[in-house]
C-alpha cells in the first residue's frame, strides 16, 4: 500500500469511527449518572414588557 493510500484509509476509518465513539461516550456517561448539557439560545419575538415574562425590558 502506498503512503497516500494509507492516509486515505486512515481518514476513512477515523471518519466512520467518530460517531460510534461519541455515541459510546454519551451512553457510558449517562449510565454513570452524568448529564450532558447542550447550550441553546432562546429568542423572544415580542417586545420587552409586552408579556408577563419576567425578562428585562
Amino acid at each position: 500500500m502506498t503512503k497516500a493510500n494509507a492516509v486515505k484509509v486512515e481518514r476513512a476509518v477515523r471518519a466512520a469511527g467518530q460517531p460510534r465513539v461519541k455515541k459510546r461516550v454519551r451512553r457510558d456517561a449517562e449510565k454513570n449518572g452524568f448529564m450532558l448539557h447542550i447550550p441553546a439560545t432562546i429568542d423572544y419575538s415580542a417586545a420587552g414588557g409586552s408579556t408577563d415574562d419576567p425578562r428585562p425590558g
